[in-house]
């Protein structure tokens, strides 16, 4: 009886053990699968956030370009303002062309009314 006795003890005892390990088991399945699914969760949120921030880089970059473009046709006007001691030279120059172009016209007219004499007598 003693050794029936013994052994039901060690059976006893490997039971409670494996249901502890099975407790142990379970526990540590569920723990790594919420590992798991947590770690697919903050990829998916780290490649959303990742994929905003990429977005916000490109309009950033062509707000700067912008700005950049604003700047530089902005110093090219300032390069074309005609300062005040060469303004008369330049009403000169303005008065002068337009004389020019006046003459021209005349003379293109003038010709234009002798081809049409021209070709009205042939």
């Amino acid at each position: 009886m003693a050794l029936f006795k013994s052994t039901a003890q060690k059976l006893s005892f490997y039971n409670k053990l494996h249901k502890g390990s099975l407790f142990v088991l379970g526990a540590f399945t569920l723990f790594s699968g919420f590992l798991f699914f947590s770690s697919l969760f903050g990829f998916f949120y780290n490649f959303r956030e990742w994929q905003s921030m990429q977005k916000l880089k490109e309009t950033m970059a062509a707000e700067i370009l912008m700005e950049d473009q604003d700047k530089a046709e902005r110093e090219f006007e300032e390069l074309l303002v005609i300062p005040k001691e060469y303004a008369h030279l330049v009403e000169e120059y303005n008065v002068k062309m337009d004389e020019r172009m006046v003459l021209k016209q005349k003379e293109m007219m003038e010709k234009q009314q002798q081809e049409g004499l021209v070709m009205e007598s042939v």
